[in-house]
C-alpha cells in the first residue's frame, strides 16, 4: 500500500507517480482510494485528491503517528521484539536502527533493567518515528502530549541521549517531541513512577 508513501510525502504526489513507483495500474490505486479514505478518517485525517496536483493525506502529525503505529507496523510479538521487522526497516529505511538501539541503552540501560523486551522495543519504536518524522520536517508543532514528570535521576540522561540523536542524525529535537518521548519512555517503563523524585520536564 502507498499510504506510507503518502505520510512522508513533502508535497501531493500524482496518481501516476504512484503508479509507476509501485508498478500498480491508476485504475487499481483509484479503486483504492475509498478504502483508504475511510481507513484514515478513524484517525481524523483525510486523503486529499488535487486536481493537477495528486493525493495527499492531511491532519494533525500525532494522529498520522496513530495510524502508523497502529496501521503500518505489525506487532507480531516474535518477530516484534526480536528486532526490526521487514516493515518497520522500510518504513525507517533513512535511519541506521542500530544506532538508536545502542545510544538508547547507553543512556538509558541502567535505568530501564525490569522493563520486557517488548515494552523496550517500544520505546525503540517511538524513538525511531520521532527521529524519523523530524527529519522529514514532520515534527510535533503543538503538545498534544500532556507534559510529564521525569525523576530528577532521569533527567541529565535524557537530555545527553537526545543530544546524541540530534548529533547523530542531524535533527533538532524540539520541546514538543521531547515530551512524547518522555512520555512513551515512562509510559513503557511504569516502575520509573515509583522514583521518589520527579520534576517536569523542562526544555528550551
Amino acid at each position: 500500500m502507498f499510504v506510507r508513501k503518502l505520510l512522508y510525502a513533502t508535497k501531493p504526489i500524482p496518481i501516476e507517480t504512484i503508479s509507476e513507483t509501485i508498478f500498480v495500474a491508476e485504475s487499481t490505486i483509484y479503486s483504492y482510494l475509498k478504502p483508504i479514505r475511510a481507513l484514515v478518517k478513524k484517525y481524523n485525517l483525510r486523503l486529499k485528491n488535487r486536481t493537477n496536483l495528486g493525493l495527499s493525506i492531511e491532519g494533525n502529525e500525532i494522529d498520522k503517528r496513530r495510524l502508523i503505529t497502529n496501521v503500518l507496523v505489525e506487532h507480531n510479538f516474535t518477530e516484534y521484539i526480536s528486532g526490526y521487522t521487514e516493515i518497520e526497516q522500510k518504513l525507517f529505511q533513512d535511519i541506521e536502527l542500530e544506532k538508536i538501539n545502542y545510544i538508547f541503552d547507553y543512556y538509558f540501560g541502567n535505568f530501564i533493567t525490569e522493563i520486557t523486551d517488548f515494552k523496550r522495543k517500544n520505546i525503540l519504536f517511538h524513538i525511531a518515528l520521532c527521529i524519523s518524522r523530524c527529519k522529514s520536517n514532520y515534527s510535533l508543532k503543538l503538545d498534544t502530549i500532556n507534559k510529564v514528570a521525569l525523576p530528577d535521576t532521569m533527567i541529565d540522561n535524557f537530555e545527553k541521549m537526545l543530544k546524541a540523536y540530534e548529533d547523530e542524525f542531524d535533527i533538532l529535537i524540539p520541546k514538543t517531541e521531547r515530551n512524547y518521548l518522555a512520555y512513551h519512555i515512562l509510559g513503557n517503563a511504569v516502575e520509573i513512577w515509583a522514583t521518589p523524585s520527579k520534576r517536569e520536564l523542562q526544555v528550551e
